[in-house]
């Protein structure tokens, strides 16, 4: 049976990224109005989309241990 060739394997694991890649990084438009909308909803301070939801309920065990801050 022949070997296969290496180069028609596929990759397997991360592959490494630099932050001068990510710095150079081409951005499309949709992506750039995207982080633009979402900047600015950040800067006024909306916080209306987050869905609090999946974070669990404190027990009244836990609330009792509760200490204010000095």
């Amino acid at each position: 049976m022949a070997k296969k060739s290496p180069a028609l394997s596929r990759r397997e694991g991360l592959t490494r990224m630099t932050s001068e890649d990510i710095k150079n990084r081409r951005w499309t438009e949709a992506e750039r109005r995207l982080v633009k909308r979402h900047a600015a909803k950040q800067a006024a301070g909306d916080d209306s989309d987050i869905n609090y939801d999946d974070i669990p309920r404190l027990t009244d065990e836990q609330l009792a241990q509760m200490v204010r801050l000095r």
